[in-house]
Formats: C-alpha cells, sequence, structure tokens
C-alpha cells in the first residue's frame, strides 16, 4: 500500500464548513429541502462558532443546544429534519428529562444528580431512535462495559480533532467526502494508542488486537507458502519479516509492530 505523506493528509483533512448540496437535479422536492436545510444549519453554527478555534471549537460545534436553536431557525415547511437536528433535538430532550428530575437541587450536588449514568439512561430510554446522540451511549454502563464505551468515545473526538468526518456518534457534524475516510483509516490506531483505557477495545474501531493479528497473518501467509530454505529463514524465522515487510502494511504503529512480533513468538509458527 503506497505512503501517504503528512502534507497529503493535511491537504485531505478538510475544514468542516458549510457545503452546497450537490446533485440537486436527482433529488425529489423534500429531499432538496432537506438538504438545504442542513447547509443553512451548518452556516448558522459557523457563525455561532466564528473567532473560537481548536477543541473549543469542536465543542462549540457539537453544542447540541446551538445545533437546535440553529434548526429552528431555519426550519424547512415540509421538509424531513436534517440527521443533525433530529440528534440534538434528542439529546436535549435527555437534558430536559433529567434536569426535570433534579428540581429543587443546587450546585455540585444537581450536575451529579443531572449526569448520572442510570438517570440519563431512564431518559434515553424513553427516545426511539437507531443512533443515539452522545449522552445516551454510555448511559447505564458499568465496569469494563463503561471503560470501552469511554474510549470509543474518546477515539471518536480524537478522530474529530484530526480529520472532521461527520458520522452518527459525533452527531453527523462535520466532513462527510470521501477523503475522510482516509483520514481515518491512517488516524484510528494513534488515536486508539493517544486514548487507551484499561478496558476492552472498542468494537466501533479496529484498535490494537485487529492491527496485530493482520500483522501475524500478513508475515504467516507468507511463510506458508515459501518453498525454499532462504524464504523460511526470512518469512519464518527472521524479525525482518515484521520490521521490513508486514509492519509496513496499512496504517500500522511501532506498538502494534512490537506486539506482533511478541505474539508471533507466543503462536510459535513464526519465531522461536
Amino acid at each position: 500500500m503506497a505512503v501517504v505523506s503528512p502534507l497529503l493528509l493535511l491537504a485531505l483533512a478538510p475544514a468542516v464548513t458549510a457545503r452546497p448540496c450537490t446533485g440537486l437535479d436527482s433529488l425529489s422536492l423534500g429531499e432538496a429541502d432537506r438538504c438545504a436545510w442542513e447547509q443553512d444549519v451548518r452556516t448558522c453554527m459557523a457563525t455561532s462558532c466564528h473567532g473560537i478555534s481548536g477543541d473549543p471549537y469542536l465543542v462549540c460545534e457539537r453544542d447540541t443546544e446551538k445545533i437546535q436553536d440553529c434548526c429552528q431557525q431555519h426550519h424547512h415547511s415540509g421538509a424531513s429534519p436534517p440527521d443533525m437536528c433530529e440528534s440534538a433535538a434528542i439529546a436535549e430532550a435527555v437534558k430536559a428529562c433529567a434536569q426535570a428530575d433534579c428540581q429543587g437541587c443546587s450546585g455540585d450536588a444537581c450536575k451529579l444528580c443531572r449526569e448520572d449514568s442510570a438517570r440519563v439512561a431512564a431518559c434515553c430510554a424513553q427516545q426511539n431512535v437507531s443512533h443515539p446522540p452522545q449522552i445516551c451511549q454510555c448511559a447505564g454502563l458499568q465496569g469494563d462495559a463503561l471503560g470501552s464505551c469511554q474510549w470509543e468515545q474518546a477515539v471518536t473526538f480524537c478522530l474529530v480533532r484530526k480529520c472532521g468526518c461527520a458520522h452518527a456518534s459525533s452527531g453527523w457534524i462535520g466532513d462527510t467526502s470521501s477523503s475522510c475516510d482516509l483520514c481515518q483509516a491512517m488516524e484510528t490506531l494513534p488515536c486508539c494508542e493517544e486514548t487507551q483505557r484499561e478496558a476492552s477495545e472498542p468494537e466501533t474501531y479496529r484498535c490494537f488486537q485487529w492491527a496485530v493479528t493482520e500483522t501475524i497473518e500478513c508475515v504467516e501467509r507468507e511463510c506458508r507458502s515459501c518453498r525454499d530454505e532462504n524464504c523460511r529463514q526470512y518469512w519464518c524465522e527472521s524479525a525482518k519479516a515484521y520490521t521490513d515487510q508486514c509492519c509496513n502494511i496499512g496504517f500500522t504503529t511501532a506498538k502494534v509492530c512490537e506486539a506482533a512480533q511478541e505474539q508471533g513468538r507466543q503462536r510459535r509458527e513464526i519465531l522461536p
């Protein structure tokens, strides 16, 4: 696989800005109105967060209260709400539900009440959604399941910071172009390392063990296909099969490569 230079990656990682709808001629009137509504909301959010940069900007553009206000300000009659508007409305409904349960509290006790995992989970359960907003994703979980969920959210935010892609877990805010796929493929493992938790790996992202297994299997495939001693010495007995070859395929990190060599030895199929 070709190695993509950091400069090319920076060029491909787009700024999160409003973009005009494409292919409007092929859309129905309702779809065109929905698309225009979404672009109006993106423009509204860009204006609302103008002058902010870095992580505070990412927080601002994903502020569900601001998004809901923009959705209401730019409502298109007869059109179905854009995904980002539906996600923001659900998140705000969950917050209102938790707030109603915590009437009469004050200070830190009120904050703890509103953020109580069981309470938030109960409020989320009242919403009928296929893609829950971020506030609902880890609600009600405990132990390893909670740690894994929080790790997944941390990886998501890391990828949002680096690539700016739009998907369900980010409330459909961000870029939707194909360049995001390349950026995320390159940055997923680094983000997994930067945000690692003492928990099972997130199901959504292919983090360490997936990459380790892929690297080991790359070497094993070549080892099994060897027909002479020189080939076997290189692919079946030498660490160079990892460092010179399979660790350089894809987007493997040094940490993954080291783990692949160690697990390869333990499997006793490659290194003695």
